[in-house]
């Protein structure tokens, strides 16, 4: 009799320990098994390739040196000329009237050579200002001039500043070429051809045509050191003036402005390219 309680006891005791031991391992396991997996070496995660900068990427500077033509036409139809109207005095509207102020010839070849846009071929020179957006297109600001020199009746010149874009095909292939090549266009809001002439005056003065321009073309660079600064290369472009003003005495602001359709020209200006990347 005094045996039963004492097995009771026990018994409830084995199982109350039994209970907790089982507990004890049903919470215990997670933590061993993050302590486990924590002191197992985990498998690298594969690294990002890092971004390759593009060759010619960033900001950049072009100098170009070279040649210009030129093209257009001579003797343009000058309203306010031929009406002997508008801003220019009225006795200027006949060859004769022409002839008594300075031409020398008195004829339709005079007023050709007098009033003309197919001036201002020779040397070519420009200046880019730009940046090149991860290699794919770039905004730049371009200056650039043309122009002969010689006696002062020969002198003549093209200036104009533009704003570029370009695109650079290349640049979807491969972005660690040291070779580029840009195709671009862009708008010249200001465009002034100047000159002189003797057809009017007996000494020579200067004139000159003012209106927009239209700059396209294509432009090949190389750099010998793929990570260096300096690249060479040629600018081949092509550029159509479109005149509106006819300036024929700047020093007294005589001047005539075509009404209807402007005196458009087209020359094409090759140049050599000095281009330093940063």
């Amino acid at each position: 009799m005094l045996v039963l309680p004492d097995f009771l006891t026990r018994s409830s005791l084995a199982t109350l320990l039994a209970a907790s031991a089982l507990a004890a391992a049903v919470v215990a396991a997670p933590a061993m098994a993050l302590e486990a997996a924590a002191s197992t070496p985990a498998e690298a995660a594969p690294l990002a390739k890092p971004r390759v900068k593009a060759a010619f990427e960033g900001f950049f500077v072009n100098i170009d040196l070279g040649y210009s033509g030129s093209g257009g036409e001579a003797g343009p139809l000058i309203p306010d000329m031929q009406a002997g109207a508008g801003s220019l005095p009225a006795s200027w509207g006949s060859f004769s009237a022409w002839k008594s102020k300075g031409c020398l010839f008195g004829t339709s070849n005079c007023y050709n050579r007098a009033i003309t846009t197919d001036r201002g071929g020779g040397m070519a020179a420009a200046l880019q200002l730009g940046y090149n957006i991860k290699g794919y297109v770039d905004l730049a600001l371009d200056l650039a001039w043309s122009g002969s020199f010689g006696s002062t009746a020969d002198t003549a010149g093209i200036g104009t500043v533009s704003t570029l874009i370009g695109i650079h095909p290349l640049r979807f292939w491969r972005a660690d070429l040291p070779v580029d090549v840009r195709l671009y266009s862009g708008i010249g809001a200001f465009e002034v051809l100047y000159y002189y002439e003797t057809e009017f005056q007996t000494e020579a003065k200067g004139k000159a045509w003012t209106g927009t321009s239209l700059p396209f073309g294509l432009q090949t660079e190389y750099k010998i050191d793929r990570d260096g600064a300096f690249a060479i290369g040629v600018d081949l472009r092509l550029v159509r003036g479109s005149y509106n003003k006819w300036i024929y005495n700047n020093d007294k602001d005589i001047a005539s402005r075509l009404d209807d359709a402007p005196v458009t020209t087209l020359r094409f200006a090759p140049r050599l390219t000095f281009g330093f990347h940063f």
